[in-house]
């Protein structure tokens, strides 16, 4: 969809090593989802650089995510900062008990 393509690991600190199960990786998808509709809705005012969830894989307790974006994003070591809608959307679908804690749900 857009041209700056990251990829981007989130560690689930509050999570044992163990495979997500089929109802967390819908829970997953469903926000992918919510936050694509999120940015292709935006307006200007709410965002400069309009981001999108390609792709979600899980490794035990850490989340990947294949991010595109509008523009390319100004500090490459702070990518995670462009998932921050990403939490936020999680947090309140059901996956709050995992990123509460992450710092992207704090700066949020």
């Amino acid at each position: 969809m857009y041209n700056n393509m990251y990829y981007v690991e989130m560690k689930i600190t509050k999570r044992l090593s163990s495979v997500f199960n089929i109802n967390e990786i819908q829970i997953l998808e469903n926000a992918r989802i919510r936050h694509n509709n999120y940015f292709v809705n935006a307006t200007c005012r709410q965002t400069k650089n309009r981001k999108y969830i390609s792709k979600i894989i899980t490794k035990g307790d850490v989340i990947g995510f294949y991010l595109e974006t509008e523009h390319p994003v100004a500090d490459t070591q702070r990518i995670g900062n462009a998932l921050r809608m990403y939490s936020i959307i999680a947090a309140t679908n059901g996956l709050g008990g995992y990123v509460s804690n992450q710092r992207l749900m704090k700066a949020a």
